[in-house]
């Protein structure tokens, strides 16, 4: 019976050959499908590794760009650039409000950057635009006092 096993494997690796040898259309076609599959997987995989190497290029480039910004901020100190980003928080500031019933009260805010500097720089100079002649300087607004 050992012997008779090869013989079967014999048998069907022959009955095999013999089929490919009559179909070597079909044959040749699967291995150009194959090829062809193999070709665009492999396309798409070294497209993806390149897209997730830019994005983690684009990323450290943000990072240092934060960092240099921050250490120009704080008066151009050498600072080492970190690995992972650091979220930046900005300092608080008190604003003390001054009620005429109470002590004055201090509120916690965080600090806030002017949008338009110039305007605020205009109000506080007189009115040069004035057709009479005469200066006319604009008031400074006082906030309202704040009841707790």
């Amino acid at each position: 019976m050992k012997q008779q096993k090869p013989k079967q494997m014999l048998e069907i690796i022959d009955d095999i050959i013999t089929v490919l040898r009559e179909n070597q259309e079909l044959l040749i076609a699967t291995i150009i499908i194959c090829i062809i599959c193999f070709c665009a997987f492999t396309y798409v995989f070294i497209q993806w590794l390149e897209a997730r190497k830019a994005k983690r290029e684009n990323e450290k480039k943000i990072v240092l760009r934060k960092e240099r910004s921050e250490s120009s901020a704080l008066g151009n100190q050498t600072k080492q650039p970190s690995v992972h980003p650091v979220p930046i928080q900005q300092p608080e500031t008190k604003l003390i409000i001054e009620t005429p019933v109470s002590k004055p009260s201090v509120i916690n805010r965080p600090q806030e950057q002017p949008r338009n500097q110039g305007a605020a720089q205009q109000a506080k100079q007189p009115n040069s635009l004035s057709t009479t002649g005469s200066q006319k300087s604009v008031s400074e607004v006082k906030p309202k006092p704040v009841v707790n």
